[in-house]
């Protein structure tokens, strides 16, 4: 028998690939091993033209094949088991098949498998189906039967299944059959036809195109082999007009325009609802009668190519966009899928309209993100022909310039950018932008120079990148504003750098460095110290972060208003960590009232919210903040705000265990990638918390050996607390639980984190750590100077009679006394003689 491995691939443009496949499976199936195969992909795609080629192919080798189409037209459903008899009719003719596989009875299933053996055993056989998916469910259930006895004859089962479609209704009985036959075979998809393959075909078809000309109509078809196909056959003006189109009426007219406009298998629901009117079925009727259409129901198309470019010659401009724009307004309002809109929304009229701008956008992104640059910037553009100019065009405008940069149009790409610097009121979201542009440059060999730096970082910290690399440039940047070669306010991006690549400790000291500065200008004076507090917030060092938060506070208004908003975030965090929970909801009341759109501060607005709303019991709306900030945050790097870590806690306390999880795993695999020892830290203990399968010890573990790595003492006295919850339950491991509880404990009284502190000193009392060695071990903290001040508190002296009898100033005596309820774990001078009795 001849081999089909040297056989031309013939129509079937592209497809080699899948054609070795078939001829590797018609070898092992004549060895007494078969297969089953399928094709898949979108419609018009090519599936049928490569099954048609697969046949030529088997039958050129001398293979008997059997064909059957299943019929695609919803008003003649096919009767159970119709098509499978359909496929095996001329076999069912020779000699004794046994029952009719329409039977039904399992006797039928039987037969079948007897008429296969029989079948193959002179000589192997295929067997082909195309559209599978439209078959009655009786024939899929028998073929998904027959795959294994197949597989083990001399037979070659080829199926086709279109694809699923966003939008598309949900599937049918036949449709969920054929996507679990699909599941069991050899899944052969195919993708859209490339540039070489639309000049291949455009070789054959239409040889006189050139390669610019070939490359628009492979644009217009997105590489849709049916689409290309109906394009390179559509002749252009030298056709000679259709007489028949003169002679309709202007109702008739319309309707065959909109026929033609409509690409891809039209349905007449599509065109009727462009076209109201209780005569629009009866004018289609007479259309069809006068064959300027082809009625399939529920398709309706042009009769032919010709017949297409006759009436769109004839078709005025601004007739056509009329048309185009009703086709798009009904699709949007059907809810049909973006790919069907999108193509009507172009060639329309600019309207202010949402959803139409909604799909715009979606498709140019899809474009952009297929390598589709010029399509991604036709349609970001119409995109924002849409709606009037306005700040949230800017990722538009972004996107545009990222799809220009591909196109090689640099400057016009660095002309977006900066628009889109322009309408963004964050500075955050402005270094973004201009990070893509320094980067666009780099790539063009247009290198940017030292001035670039931060935007780069910023870029890099947008994408999972080295954390030593971005702290580098932190650091760079950081330096440069020390040293004055760059603005002092850069410190405030930098020290988010630094903040990224958990180089907590190196911020502060730079922060420091720059307050230290002589005749410093007080707007730089005010960003700086709230910057500062935000690092030691964020570190753990709660009193002295609140204390440069606070003293940041009356210069406020010379602040950016989103670096204002930043700055009473992290306020109430720094509140919340303390259980001061009045004062946090009494300032995230004001922090509300505050617009930030977009950027790293909207995300820290959102974030602070969601923990106030978290601490009231508030889960579910927790859980919207949390996932808001998300959706802002244009860095979504869980080193800068780990929203996904207070929004798996909320989940699971809403009872989504599920979802808690994913946002959990999802948190995790983002730190790692990152490569921040902070941002992992964080998100093993949310693992361990949410996910009951892992090793909660060995997790824990290793984020307490994470957080030595980073200046962070608060989240080092959370893990160990935690972790020592755990080590109380396993035998020998009591003074090591009892030794990281009290240096947290320790921690938590200094910095008067009393939800901290209560929580660790719970577990104490658990373990039998009684109040006495506690006691003895904090009054230990205090200096000689906090010992004398608490004794005669405790002897009920005032502060004006402490002040006296120690020759210090009334001042003094107050900042003793807060320091003393700080490291003591108290509120009050009432609760000292307690502890000095």
């Amino acid at each position: 028998m001849q081999s089909l491995a040297g056989l031309p691939p013939g129509r079937a443009v592209e497809r080699e690939g899948e054609l070795t496949t078939f001829a590797r499976a018609t070898r092992r199936a004549a060895a007494g091993r078969g297969a089953v195969l399928a094709v898949t992909g979108s419609a018009g795609v090519g599936k049928t033209c490569l099954l048609e080629q697969v046949g030529a192919d088997a039958a050129a080798a001398g293979w008997p094949v059997h064909t059957v189409r299943a019929p695609r037209v919803r008003a003649r459903r096919s009767s159970p088991g119709e098509v499978l008899a359909t496929l095996l009719e001329g076999t069912l003719r020779q000699g004794d098949a046994g029952a009719h596989p329409t039977d039904g009875s399992a006797r039928t299933l039987g037969s079948l498998r007897r008429l296969l053996a029989d079948l193959t055993a002179e000589q192997p056989v295929l067997l082909v189906v195309d559209d599978l998916d439209w078959a009655d469910a009786t024939t899929i259930r028998q073929l998904r039967a027959l795959v294994d006895d197949i597989r083990s004859l001399r037979c070659v089962l080829v199926v086709s299944v279109t694809d699923d479609e966003p939008g598309a209704p949900a599937p049918t009985d036949s449709r969920r059959l054929a996507r679990d036959l699909v599941s069991v075979a050899r899944r052969l998809p195919l993708g859209p036809l490339s540039r070489t393959a639309a000049l291949e075909l455009a070789a054959a078809l239409r040889p006189e195109l050139g390669p610019g000309e070939v490359e628009e109509l492979h644009a217009r078809s997105r590489g849709n082999a049916r689409r290309l196909t109906d394009l390179l056959t559509s002749r252009p003006a030298d056709a000679p007009p259709l007489p028949c189109t003169s002679l309709l009426s202007a109702r008739e007219t319309e309707l065959l325009r909109l026929v033609c406009l409509l690409d891809d298998l039209p349905e007449i629901d599509e065109v009727l609802a462009a076209v109201p009117g209780p005569d629009a079925l009866e004018t289609l009727t007479r259309l069809a009668a006068l064959e300027l259409i082809t009625l399939d129901p529920p398709h309706v198309t042009p009769a032919g190519p010709r017949i297409r470019t006759a009436v769109l010659r004839e078709t005025p401009r601004q007739v056509a966009k009329d048309l185009h724009d009703r086709l798009a307004r009904s699709l949007l309002a059907s809810g049909a899928a973006t790919d069907r809109v999108v193509p009507h929304l172009l060639e329309g009229n600019p309207r202010i309209d949402p959803a139409a701008r909604s799909a715009l956008s979606a498709a140019g992104r899809a474009a952009l993100d297929d390598g589709d640059d010029r399509l991604a910037t036709a349609l970001l553009q119409r995109a924002l022909d849409e709606a009037p100019a306005s700040p949230a065009d800017a990722p538009l405008h972004a996107d545009i310039a990222r799809a220009l940069a591909g196109m090689g149009d640099l400057d016009a790409a660095i002309g977006s950018w900066s628009m889109a610097q322009q309408l963004t009121p964050d500075s955050t979201t402005r270094h973004t932008y201009a990070a893509a542009a320094a980067s666009a440059m780099a790539e063009a060999g247009r290198l940017p120079d030292r001035s670039a730096l931060l935007s780069a970082g910023l870029g890099l910290a947008a994408r999972c990148s080295s954390s030593a690399t971005v702290g580098e440039i932190g650091l760079a940047v950081a330096e440069d504003a020390l040293d004055g070669r760059r603005p002092l306010r850069d410190l405030f991006p930098a020290t988010m750098l630094m903040i990224g690549a958990s180089e907590l400790d190196t911020a502060d000291t730079l922060l420091t460095r720059a307050l230290d500065r002589p005749r410093l200008d007080p707007t730089d004076e005010v960003e700086v110290t709230a910057c500062r507090g935000w690092v030691r917030v964020r570190a753990g060092r709660i009193a002295s972060g609140l204390a440069d938060l606070e003293a940041s506070r009356p210069g406020t208004d010379l602040m950016e208003p989103a670096q204002a908003a930043a700055r009473l975030s992290v306020v109430i965090e720094a509140r919340l960590a303390r259980g001061e929970l009045a004062e946090a909801v009494a300032l995230a009341d004001t922090l509300a009232r505050t617009p930030v759109p977009s950027g790293l501060s909207a995300a820290l607005v959102r974030h602070a919210l969601a923990e106030v709303a978290s601490a009231q019991g508030h889960d579910q709306r927790a859980v919207e903040l949390y996932r808001e900030a998300g959706a802002v945050a244009i860095i979504d790097n869980p080193a800068f705000v780990a929203w996904r870590v207070g929004a798996a806690f909320a989940e699971l306390r809403c009872g989504a265990g599920p979802r808690a999880l994913d946002l959990a795993r999802e948190n995790l695999a983002l730190a790692r990638a990152f490569g921040s020892a902070y941002a992992e830290a964080q998100a093993l203990r949310t693992l361990v918390t949410v996910d009951v399968t892992v090793d909660r010890t060995a997790a824990l573990l290793e984020a307490l050996d994470l957080t030595t790595r980073v200046d962070a003492p608060r989240l080092r006295a959370i893990v160990a607390t935690d972790l020592a919850a755990l080590l109380a339950l396993e035998p020998g491991q009591h003074e090591a639980a009892v030794e990281l509880l009290n240096a947290a404990d320790a921690y938590a009284t200094e910095e008067s984190l009393h939800p901290l502190q209560q929580r660790s000193r719970r577990v104490l009392d658990l373990l039998g750590a009684g109040p006495v060695q506690r006691r003895a071990e904090q009054l230990a903290t205090l200096t000689a100077g906090e010992r004398r001040t608490a004794h005669l508190a405790a002897d009920g002296l005032t502060n004006q009679v402490i002040a006296h009898r120690l020759g210090v100033s009334v001042k003094a005596v107050e900042w003793h006394l807060s320091s003393c309820y700080r490291k003591l774990g108290i509120r009050s001078r009432r609760q000292l003689p307690g502890l000095f009795a």
